[in-house]
């Protein structure tokens, strides 16, 4: 086996280790996005209209939360991609 053949070997077993752990923080991250969308949803009193609006600082809390989650979400599906 030449050298260029065993480097090339060893970057696509990188590749395939690097997916494999994107795939598994991938699943972390939407099992916890799927919580936390349940707890918007139990916590969220607001029906759409002006008068049923209250500041609520643990809603808001929660859902930066779920906002930071959505894009570590998105940012991690394109790493899956790339080392497809």
């Amino acid at each position: 086996m030449s050298k260029y053949h065993k480097n090339r070997v060893d970057e696509y077993n990188i590749k395939q280790q690097k997916h494999k752990m994107y795939t598994e923080q991938l699943n972390v991250m939407v099992e916890k996005r799927n919580i936390l969308y349940k707890q918007v949803k139990s916590v969220d009193k607001n029906d759409g209209t002006v008068e049923s609006y209250v500041y609520n600082p643990r809603m808001i809390k929660v859902r930066s939360r779920f906002i930071n989650i959505n894009s570590r979400i998105r940012s991690l599906k394109k790493k899956v991609k790339r080392t497809e």
